[in-house]
C-alpha cells in the first residue's frame, strides 16, 4: 500500500463512528508521556546491540544462519515465514545501510531515531497549536507523519529485542534440549519484519525527516483533515483529490510512517487517548521487564559464542531467567492487546 492509499485507508476509519470515548480525544500529555517512554525503549534496544562487539553480532548471526539452514528440527521451530525474515535481513539491505552491514546499520538506525524522538518532542506544540487536545476526527495528514514515526520507533526497539532473543533460543536450542519458542516473537518479526527493514534502509540513507516534512506540508496549504468536511461521518475528504500530486512528492521520505499509522486501527494506538495513563502502567511494566530479559538473553548469547558447557551454572541459571521472562513478557503482551480490545 503506497502512502496515497495509506491516507485514503485512514479516512475511511475516520469516517467509521468511533463508539469508545476514551479514544476521540487526543491529549499532549499522553503524546509526551509516549515519547519519554519511546526514548527510554530506543536506549534499551541500543544498549543490549552495544553490548555486543561486531565481531560478535557477526558470528553470532553467522551461526544463526548456519543453524537455519542446516537443522531442520530449529528451522521447523522457528517456522518458514520467520526463517525467510531472518535469512534474508541483511540481503534486504540496501545503499548505505548495504554498505554499513547489519550491526553498523543497526547502531546508525538507533541513532537516527533517537534523534527523530527528541525532535519530535521539541516540536510538540506544533502538533496541538493553540488546542489543549486533539478530536480524532479533526486528524491531519500531519498527525500521521507524527503518530506513525513515535510508533515506527517504537517497532524498531521491539524489533531488537524480539530479534536477539530469538537469536539467543536458536543458539541454545540443543544445549537446553527444547526445539521450542515462544510464538509470540516469531509472530511479531514476521508481522513487522518489512517494517523494520525499511526504517534501517531509511535511516541509514536519509535520515528522519519527519518535521521537516509536517514543516513543508503546513507551508504549502496541503495539510488537510482526513475526515470529510461534513465531520467523520461524511467519508474521504475531498480536498485531498487534487493535493494528491503535492503530497505524493513530500510523502516519499515518510511513507514508512504514514503506512505504519495506517496499518494499524486508530483505535489500537491507546496511547492517543484520555486513557493513556491506563495502558502506561502495564507498557511501563513490559518496558522494565524487557530491560532485564534483554540483558538475560545477551549474557546467554556470549556464553554461547564463548562455548560454554550446557551444564555451567550460568548457563543454566540464564536459561531459567530466560523462560521466566518470556512467560513474564507474553502475559504483558496478551494484557497489553486485551486493553486495545476493549
Amino acid at each position: 500500500m503506497n502512502v496515497l492509499d495509506s491516507l485514503k485507508s485512514i479516512s475511511s476509519s475516520l469516517s467509521k463512528p468511533l463508539s469508545s470515548a476514551k479514544y476521540k480525544t487526543i491529549t499532549e500529555e499522553s503524546i509526551r508521556a509516549q515519547l519519554e517512554d519511546t526514548t527510554w525503549s530506543l536506549s534499551t534496544s541500543d544498549s543490549a546491540i552495544n553490548s555486543l562487539s561486531e565481531k560478535q553480532f557477526n558470528v553470532m548471526y553467522s551461526r544463526v544462519h548456519h543453524s537455519l539452514k542446516m537443522d531442520v528440527s530449529v528451522a521447523n521451530a522457528i517456522g518458514k515465514p520467520a526463517v525467510a525474515f531472518l535469512l534474508g535481513i541483511d540481503k534486504n539491505l540496501i545503499g548505505k545501510a548495504r554498505n554499513l552491514g547489519l550491526y553498523r546499520a543497526l547502531l546508525q538506525t538507533s541513532k537516527e531515531l533517537s534523534k527523530m524522538v527528541t525532535s519530535l518532542q521539541d516540536n510538540l506544540p506544533m502538533i496541538f497549536v493553540d488546542k489543549s487536545a486533539i478530536v480524532m476526527n479533526d486528524i491531519q495528514v500531519s498527525h500521521t507523519i507524527y503518530f506513525g514515526a513515535i510508533e515506527s520507533a517504537q517497532i524498531y526497539s521491539s524489533m531488537n529485542g524480539y530479534l536477539l532473543a530469538v537469536f539467543s533460543h536458536i543458539l541454545s536450542m540443543k544445549k537446553s534440549g527444547t526445539d521450542s519458542l515462544p510464538k509470540y516473537m516469531t509472530e511479531y518479526l514476521v508481522k513487522n519484519g518489512p517494517v523494520y527493514v525499511e526504517l534501517i534502509n531509511q535511516m541509514c540513507s536519509n535520515g528522519d525527516t519527519a518535521i521537516s516534512q509536517i514543516t513543508s506540508l503546513r507551508k504549502q496549504g496541503t495539510d488537510f483533515r482526513l475526515a470529510g468536511n461534513g465531520g467523520v461521518q461524511s467519508g474521504i475528504n475531498p480536498l485531498l483529490e487534487p493535493a494528491m500530486p503535492i503530497l505524493a512528492a513530500i510523502a516519499k521520505s515518510v511513507w514508512t510512517y504514514v503506512g505504519v499509522f495506517a496499518a494499524t486501527a486508530i483505535i489500537a494506538y491507546p496511547w492517543l487517548s484520555e486513557a493513556y495513563v491506563d495502558y502506561r502502567h502495564l507498557h511501563y511494566e513490559r518496558l522494565k521487564e524487557r530491560k532485564k530479559w534483554l540483558e538475560s538473553h545477551i549474557a546467554n548469547i556470549k556464553l554461547e559464542l564463548e562455548g560454554a558447557d550446557p551444564n555451567d551454572p550460568d548457563m543454566v541459571k540464564n536459561m531459567k531467567i530466560i523462560a521466566f521472562y518470556d512467560d513474564e513478557i507474553a502475559n504483558l503482551d496478551r494484557k497489553i492487546n486485551s486493553y486495545y480490545e476493549e
